[in-house]
């Protein structure tokens, strides 16, 4: 029996994030399988992404929504359930801690997640899709707000962090990184209520939690074999690392093995033999994207 085709977004994270991680986005995308980023419009080398992406006409742009990196756009004091005493944005355990008390106001969120919008759209960037920088978006409280956010802008694509089922790759985990992906996967799931339930898109699957952060070739191809028809998501952080990087995340290593698997003949060879139809959020449904 012919295999039903697989339809797969390859989306890369944290393209503004640094010079480094940019560089490394677009030679995933121009020489891989990369077809599709999602951008940090808040942090300084945003405007190096947007330079470096118009060279690429078929690499779909989104916006990676930040709350815990960098600075806001909006000014601190007006988003000051969102910031700290210096006016940079919160780590991410004191963010959902506060989201979690109800200390954080809805009407922030949509001021600045609102602000990251517009920046693009000022800069004649339509976003084909919205998703977030640690995932935030999938929060109930933010997530209500991307909703309308995505709907005022007529966004029609969000991403939705349901991973697939219990799986060997899963159940071998460490105990943390395995909780780690149960749990962001319940809050996806409930995102993607909330999602489909607003009239907006969402992908069939999605794959990225469970392979972690720097994973090599062998990792990707097993995702690649495994593929189920319809539309996937894999979600992936290819990058140089650089000291830009370093001073905004503690996600730095195994950026550079991502691009070298991404990269990797043997993916675009598996590409080719599943017969797995590349494409992005803007035009998913359109031909395929041709590799080679």
């Amino acid at each position: 029996m012919a295999r039903s085709p697989a339809h797969l977004i390859v989306n890369a994270d944290d393209i503004g994030i640094s010079r480094g991680v940019n560089r490394g986005i677009v030679q995933a995308h121009r020489s891989g399988i990369v077809t599709s980023a999602s951008l940090m419009a808040n942090l300084p080398s945003a405007e190096d992404a947007l330079t470096r992406a118009a060279i690429c006409p078929d690499l779909g742009l989104g916006l990676h929504l930040t709350l815990t990196a960098g600075r806001p756009l909006s000014a601190p004091e007006q988003v000051p359930t969102l910031v700290d005493t210096t006016g940079d944005f919160l780590l991410l355990g004191t963010l959902l801690n506060r989201l979690v008390r109800g200390q954080v106001r809805a009407d922030e969120l949509r001021r600045e997640l609102g602000a990251q919008i517009e920046w693009a759209l000022r800069r004649g960037v339509f976003p084909t899709h919205l998703d977030s920088h640690h995932h935030v978006h999938i929060f109930p409280t933010v997530t209500r707000v991307v909703v309308d956010l995505a709907r005022e802008h007529t966004i029609r694509w969000v991403r939705t962090t349901l991973e697939s089922g219990p799986s060997p790759r899963t159940l071998s985990l460490p105990p943390r990184d395995a909780a780690r992906t149960v749990a962001i996967s319940s809050f996806g799931l409930l995102a993607r209520v909330l999602v489909r339930r607003a009239g907006l898109h969402t992908t069939r699957h999605f794959r990225g939690i469970a392979l972690g952060l720097g994973w090599d070739t062998t990792a990707l191809l097993r995702v690649l074999d495994s593929l189920p028809a319809g539309l996937t998501e894999l979600m992936t952080h290819p990058g140089v690392p650089d000291e830009e990087l370093a001073r905004l995340t503690t996600l730095v290593d195994g950026r550079d093995r991502e691009l070298a698997a991404l990269t990797d003949p043997a993916a675009r060879e598996a590409v080719r033999h599943l017969r797995i139809r590349l494409t992005n959020f803007g035009f998913h449904a359109a031909p395929s994207v041709r590799i080679g």
